[in-house]
């Protein structure tokens, strides 16, 4: 589970030009403003980030107007991303460094797609005629029978933010990196997971289609299942696994197009691109996934580095990940991902101009 609200230690207390009301700090590698004198330099905090929603209590009152919703938001000219508070907030203990403190203050995740899930799953489970043909479809074919639960071999397309883990930039200094366009869509994964055969004459695969949080079932018609039949995605997953002689092989991206988060790219239809791709585990790195997906037909995310090395401070990421996207010129870029396959780090840096012109 995502720690949405930690306790913290605030850092680089310092005025604000023009204003005797509010300063800024820092959290983390995280930039807020905050209210004049309420806060120290190494003062403990509780931080809650960004995309958290608070519950809805008399001392949260003032986020009602917002939903409850913590977002990116400018004032005075200085972007401020999460919210700080005293820890009199909680109720009385002793509270260190990084303690999770999500579920005693009640916080949630902001998660529009994970409501689009929910609904998938509910409009499936209440039709009787679609529960009848899944019984079916897993009966008499060489698949087991599955719930709309990821199954475990599954890794979320959720990846740390760098403000997170900031001290990243001094630990892999000249470490290179692998930088792509993060793409503002709906994340989708495929997978292949090898199975003994039945009857001899049937494929030897389970075959899946899953939006960020859940299976979605065969039955069920929506843009996951128009894209695994658009780019014949089975056919891909099907010859890496063989190719490679391995069981379990997961391919992972992000839908963009036609009602699909405003549709941004302004696209005709709908796209997928390829992010991951997993074998028995194991990450390949993104070169080979471009050559892959250039085999199968299948688009990759757009790449801006093959040899990025890291700046020294969060600001000149973040100022690397502003820009327009590749993807779509004119469009204003939702950020970057960073790769490194030997390490096995990864991260990402969201790009604050499009998390403020989108209200995000």
């Amino acid at each position: 589970m995502r720690q949405l609200a930690t306790i913290q230690e605030v850092r680089n207390v310092r005025d604000i030009f023009g204003t005797d009301r509010i300063q800024s700090c820092n959290i983390k590698g995280w930039s807020l403003v905050v209210k004049k004198d309420e806060f120290n330099d190494g003062d403990k905090c509780v931080y809650v980030e960004i995309d958290s929603i608070l519950p809805d209590k008399p001392e949260f009152e003032f986020m009602r107007a917002h939903k409850f919703i913590v977002k990116t938001v400018k004032m005075r000219g200085k972007v401020s991303q999460g919210i700080c508070f005293p820890l009199s907030i909680l109720p009385a203990g002793k509270y260190e460094i990084g303690d999770d403190v999500t579920s005693i203050i009640g916080i949630t995740k902001y998660y529009p797609e994970g409501e689009d899930d929910e609904s998938i799953v509910s409009g499936v489970r209440k039709n009787k005629f679609l529960r009848f043909i899944d019984s079916v479809v897993y009966t008499f074919l060489p698949y087991k029978k599955v719930s709309t639960a990821l199954p475990n071999f599954m890794l979320k397309t959720d990846i740390e933010r760098l403000q997170n883990i900031p001290d990243v930039l001094q630990k892999c200094n000249g470490v290179v990196f692998h930088v792509t366009e993060k793409l503002d869509g709906k994340s989708a994964t495929f997978f292949a997971d090898r199975m003994p055969r039945r009857l001899g004459i049937f494929d030897n695969f389970d075959i899946g289609v899953c939006s960020k949080s859940c299976r979605l079932p065969r039955s069920y018609k929506s843009e996951y299942w128009s894209m695994y039949k658009k780019y014949n995605i089975k056919k891909m997953l099907k010859c890496i696994a063989n190719e490679m002689n391995v069981d379990v092989v997961v391919i992972q991206g992000e839908i963009v197009g036609q009602k699909i988060q405003g549709n941004k790219y302004m696209l005709d239809g709908r796209e997928f691109n390829v992010f991951n791709i997993i074998a028995d585990g194991e990450k390949m790195p993104t070169n080979v996934v471009r050559d892959l997906c250039e085999m199968f037909g299948v688009n990759h995310v757009p790449i801006l580095s093959m040899d990025f090395k890291l700046p020294p401070t969060v600001e000149e990421m973040i100022e690397y990940s502003k820009g327009e996207s590749v993807y779509r010129k004119g469009v204003i870029r939702e950020g970057i991902v960073v790769r490194n396959y030997e390490e096995d780090i990864s991260f990402k840096v969201i790009n604050p101009d499009f998390l403020l012109k989108n209200d995000l």
